[in-house]
């Protein structure tokens, strides 16, 4: 742990959140919903592991920041799973529009003895899989999106965010994080 000065003490990798290394990682519906914005009263239930290839680009991640951003494609049997599963309560219609970012989080790593329903073991249909752990979620209020309200292009992998929308995640990042700190001093005085 570092000292900043002010009294806070924060995790070596740290970084000032209007400055973060974040990096675009698109997510098919409802993924990304269920990471950021799980329904009300099933908060234990948000999604927090990510289940990819091993080789999976996350892996250049750990620790480190990732947008959440909403792909085009629908994954049905994954909706039909997450209300059969958690009650979650989704239809189609629920969930955030393709081609925004709905929040950033980081990348832990992989998810070794770690006991989730989110993780699907070391074999997931047939082939390898790694359950890449997420936490240090911040939702947006509303999803960044792109000039005028034009969807973001995503991509395979990681990949860089537009400069405005980059300016944009940091600056929405940065005011959530200082209104979380508020909250916590607010609940210590």
């Amino acid at each position: 742990m570092s000292s900043k000065g002010d009294g806070a003490s924060l995790p070596l990798f740290a970084e000032a959140p209007s400055e973060i290394d974040v990096r675009g990682f698109t997510f098919w519906a409802p993924w990304a919903d269920a990471i950021v914005r799980p329904p009300r009263g099933t908060a234990p239930y948000a999604k927090n592991v990510d289940n990819r290839p091993e080789r999976s680009a996350l892996a250049s991640r750990v620790n480190r920041h990732i947008a959440i951003h909403t792909g085009k494609t629908i994954h049905r049997e994954g909706l039909a799973w997450l209300n059969a599963t958690f009650s979650y309560g989704w239809t189609e219609a629920d969930l955030a529009p393709a081609g925004v970012i709905l929040g950033v989080a980081r990348v832990v790593g992989p998810a070794q003895n770690f006991s989730s329903p989110w993780h699907f073991g070391a074999m997931y249909n047939g082939k390898p899989n790694v359950g890449w752990l997420i936490n240090d979620v911040v939702t947006f209020d509303t999803p960044v999106t792109g000039a005028g309200g034009a969807r973001i292009n995503g991509a395979l992998g990681c990949w860089r965010l537009p400069d405005d929308v980059l300016a944009e995640v940091r600056a929405r990042y940065a005011a959530e994080k200082r209104r979380a700190a508020e909250r916590t001093a607010a609940l210590r005085a």
